[in-house]
C-alpha cells in the first residue's frame, strides 16, 4: 500500500513538471510588456465584417484573407482592425479585416470586395505577442494591459485595436492615442 502511494506521488510530480516545461516552452511565462511607438499612418485594405463575438467566425474571416495573402490577390501584413463600439456590447464584432499597406499608392487597383481605410496617430502603445496559440493570453487581458499603461501615463485611447499578424506565428496588438 505504500509503495503504490509513492508511485501515485512520483507520478503527480512528473505531471507537474511535464506540464510546467510544456508551459514555459510555449512561451507561458512569457511577460506581457508595452512598447510606444510614435505616431504612424496606415492605410488598411480589407473588408468589414459584424459578426458573432466568437473565435471561430473571426478566424473564418481571417483566412478568407489569409487566403488572399497568399495568392497575391492582396499584399502587406495580415491586419484585423477592431472597433470597440457599440457592436461589441451585443455580443458581436464590428471588425476590418485584410493587409495593411505603406500606402494606398502602391496599389494599382484594390481587389473585388475590397475597400481601403486609412488610419492615423501620433503614439501607439503596442505588445508584442509571440507565445503559441495554446498559451496566448486572451484579447481582453491584452487590451487591459494597454488601456492600464495609457492610463498611467494620462493618454486617452482610440475605440480601435489593431491585430497585425506575422509570418512567424506571433502577432502584435496595438491600441492608438486619441
Amino acid at each position: 500500500m505504500k509503495s503504490r502511494s509513492i508511485y501515485i506521488g512520483i507520478i503527480v510530480v512528473c505531471l507537474i513538471v511535464i506540464t510546467a516545461s510544456l508551459y514555459y516552452v510555449l512561451g507561458g511565462f512569457d511577460k506581457m510588456e508595452v512598447y510606444f511607438f510614435g505616431g504612424t499612418d496606415r492605410t488598411v485594405i480589407g473588408k468589414e465584417y459584424f459578426i458573432p463575438d466568437d473565435k471561430k467566425d473571426f478566424y473564418i474571416k481571417m483566412d478568407s484573407a489569409k487566403a488572399d495573402l497568399l495568392s497575391g490577390m492582396l499584399k502587406g501584413k495580415l491586419t484585423a482592425v477592431i472597433y470597440q463600439d457599440e457592436w461589441r456590447e451585443r455580443d458581436s464584432l464590428h471588425c476590418f479585416i485584410g493587409a495593411s499597406q505603406d500606402s494606398v499608392k502602391g496599389v494599382v487597383r484594390l481587389p473585388a470586395g475590397y475597400e481601403y481605410k486609412q488610419f492615423s496617430t501620433d503614439r501607439i502603445y503596442k505588445i508584442f505577442i509571440t507565445q503559441s496559440g495554446w498559451v496566448i493570453p486572451s484579447p481582453k487581458s491584452i487590451e487591459e494591459t494597454l488601456e492600464v499603461k495609457s492610463i498611467e501615463e494620462g493618454e486617452v485611447l482610440q475605440p480601435i485595436t489593431f491585430e497585425l499578424y506575422y509570418e512567424d506565428g506571433s502577432l502584435s496588438v496595438e491600441k492608438w492615442v486619441r
